[in-house]
């Protein structure tokens, strides 16, 4: 049995949410592979690329070779995406321009005192009264920068751009808006959500009356992590944004895109809930006790059947062509 070395905002989210995947991909003695990346995954990477890429060539008006825009996508995208989500994704960057969040996004990173952030990895230790050592934590946030008084960390979320019906933005955002400009747009376009009532944090525009961890857990824990990693103290007052680009289909190749803001804090309550799974999950992932819904002599079963997993990736037999097929979208 392998135990990880440290804990990362989607290591967390597999730990609850199935935790035999967790111990399969994390912790077995043989790894089992990982699914293949689908091509809603890839949209997602690809315009990651696309709008990383442009954004540090318009701040530091110079190219950067890790920015460059074919390398940050072919390092995010696989293979087998990659023809598909070129032109999918240099769609979406064009719809996030047209919504206007692009000129928007850029207004707020000249609020940074010291030079923005894209892509990088962080690592730190946070601290928990249950752990002497504390819990290692790593993240690779989409966007950092700090302001004179504040830190903000923001990231992107491509939801349903391959979805058969319309997918609608989460509640609360400070604005949204049409990624198209062919004089027909909604009547709400620009408009705030109903619960959005608009404040300034050191001259960042955010909603004032609801919370990330009202909008999104799995949003606020990741971007929660992110900031404690930076050294934000926890329970206090940063802001984090989630720009939401959601798909509506219309026939055709590509649907329509509607881009949702959100900007907001993440509440003092759920950043100490999240401070206690975290610590939980660290505690749990480095005992004998891993399944901690049954008892340890079944959770020692448990892990002995899951370790033994890979042996059935190692055969030629039709049983063995059938769970690989059927265990792909759970990564076993």
């Amino acid at each position: 049995m392998r135990r990880p070395q440290y804990l990362s905002p989607t290591a967390l989210a597999m730990f609850y949410k199935d935790r035999s995947a967790f111990y399969l991909q994390r912790m077995a003695d043989h790894p089992a592979p990982g699914p293949p990346q689908t091509q809603p995954m890839s949209i997602g990477s690809a315009f990651d690329a696309f709008i990383k890429s442009y954004l540090v060539k318009e701040l530091f008006d110079q190219s950067r070779p890790e920015f460059d825009l074919r390398t940050l996508f072919e390092n995010q995208v696989e293979e087998h995406n990659r023809d598909w989500a070129w032109k999918h994704g240099a769609y979406v960057f064009h719809c996030y321009g047209e919504s206007g969040a692009t000129a928007d996004l850029l207004l707020e990173l000249e609020k940074a005192i010291e030079e923005p952030r894209f892509e990088f990895t962080i690592e730190g230790m946070i601290p928990h009264t249950s752990l002497a050592e504390g819990i290692p934590v790593l993240g690779k946030p989409d966007v950092m920068f700090k302001t004179e008084h504040n830190w903000v960390i923001y990231d992107w979320k491509v939801n349903g751009y391959c979805a058969k019906s319309p997918t609608s933005p989460k509640k609360g955002y400070i604005k949204c808006r049409d990624g198209w400009n062919s004089g027909n747009q909604s009547k709400n376009n620009g408009d705030a959500h109903k619960n959005c009532q608009l404040g300034l944090i050191d001259g960042i525009f955010v909603n004032t009356n609801i919370t990330l961890d009202q909008v999104d857990l799995t949003w606020a824990a990741q971007t929660g992590i992110y900031g404690w990693t930076l050294g934000i103290p926890i329970g206090s007052e940063f802001v984090v944004g989630i720009d939401q680009l959601v798909g509506k289909p219309i026939g055709g190749d590509y649907p329509l895109i509607r881009v949702a803001s959100h900007r907001c804090i993440i509440s003092a309550e759920y950043q100490q809930t999240l401070l206690d799974r975290l610590a939980k999950a660290w505690s749990i992932i480095h005992s004998e006790h891993i399944f901690d819904d049954m008892t340890l002599e079944d959770s020692l079963q448990r892990c002995i059947t899951l370790d033994n997993v890979y042996k059935a990736y190692e055969g030629d037999t039709p049983a063995d062509k059938f769970f690989r097929t059927m265990n792909k979208h759970r990564g076993f």
